[in-house]
């Protein structure tokens, strides 16, 4: 069983969507999981454009330009400018050998994604120059709507992916393949995937925990119970693959413990008591030094030429989360222990009929 359980994940193919008209697409490393269709209807992407980099990157900064901070921030959820968008089966690589309970690589996946968009660092720059209680109240109206427009896609895209595989379960026998967008479908007219619309949040987080965002406790407490019970569904879906698990908490939840953890450094209101918190639990802070948004070569620009930092820097801190064990004992720490308990929410899973777990193909 455990043979066919890989052959079926070696099998798997992850749809891409092509990219957004009204957006630049980014250069750089292409996404993964490029080989076709996938049974749900996703499309491939496109060919990668061969415009010069120098010319794509100030196409990308003439347009951020032109935009405001609301408008900035409501494009956090555009996937075309992250770098690396999403994971599946070919880019999986060691993240697919572990166990997504004790290991930090897709939340470090998620954070590089975040941290390599030029709109996030534009925001986080003017967030970051606003008064502290002008950046909360804004970042907490944000987040909210954030969070709005994040929980219905989510659920439909995965009652959706439910009914799908339990409908071609029951057809053929075997269990229907993952599909992720990794950028924005050409007829959006605002960003609609679960997958950028998880972005938009996550970043709002991580930016209110970099700012020690004031007044942030209501609405964070929101998101973190909306992951942890995402985590507690996807876990006992017992009839997806522990790769598939992975996926899904990776592409679609927002159970990113970098970030929540970085967020709950906020939305404590005891930075001290954190800080020693995080220190006896063997969390690390740590710094990311990243350039301007409008910097002409950011830091990992595959360019070959050294980051600009004329034009300034931004430093982003996160708290090194390794594991389930290590942020579930944060969470106690800070009066959170029965969270994901009082968090109601289904799992989405269908049992096979038989009995079993994933049929071989």
């Amino acid at each position: 069983m455990k043979t066919a359980c890989w052959v079926l994940a070696l099998s798997m193919i992850v749809g891409c969507w092509m990219s957004h008209a009204q957006e630049p697409q980014t250069p750089g490393p292409s996404p993964v999981n490029r080989r076709g269709s996938s049974a749900d209807g996703a499309t491939p992407r496109v060919a990668p454009s061969s415009v010069p980099w120098s010319k794509r990157n100030a196409r990308i900064v003439a347009l951020l330009e032109k935009e405001s901070s609301e408008e900035s921030i409501a494009g956090l959820a555009w996937l075309a400018l992250y770098p690396e968008d999403i994971l599946g089966e070919d880019g999986f690589g060691e993240a697919g050998e572990s166990d997504v309970r004790t290991s930090g690589l897709l939340d470090q996946a998620s954070l590089d994604s975040i941290l390599g968009n030029r709109r996030f660092l534009k925001v986080f720059a003017q967030l970051s120059a606003l008064p502290r209680a002008e950046a909360g109240a804004l970042l907490f109206r944000s987040l909210k709507a954030a969070l709005a427009d994040y929980t219905p896609v989510y659920q439909q895209r995965m009652d959706r992916s439910t009914q799908l595989r339990r409908d071609h379960l029951k057809q053929t026998g075997r269990h229907l393949a993952l599909s992720f967008a990794c950028t924005d479908g050409p007829e959006a007219k605002v960003p609609c995937t679960v997958e950028g619309l998880r972005y938009r949040v996550l970043g709002l987080v991580l930016i209110a925990g970099n700012l020690g965002a004031e007044g942030m406790k209501p609405v964070f407490d929101e998101v973190l119970s909306l992951a942890l019970s995402q985590r507690r569904c996807l876990y006992e879906a017992t009839d997806f693959l522990p790769f598939q698990q992975a996926l899904l908490i990776r592409n679609w939840s927002c159970d990113t413990r970098i970030i929540l953890a970085t967020g709950l450094s906020a939305a404590c209101g005891d930075p001290a008591k954190f800080k020693s918190a995080c220190k006896a639990l063997g969390i690390q802070e740590a710094t990311r030094r990243l350039t301007s948004y409008d910097a002409k070569v950011r830091v990992g620009d595959p360019t070959g030429s050294a980051p600009d930092f004329s034009k300034g820097e931004v430093l982003v801190r996160f708290w090194q989360v390794a594991n389930d064990a290590q942020f579930d004992a944060l969470l106690k720490e800070f009066g959170y222990p029965d969270q994901e308990v009082r968090a109601a929410a289904k799992p989405p899973a269908v049992a096979d009929p038989a009995g079993r777990g994933v049929k071989a193909p």
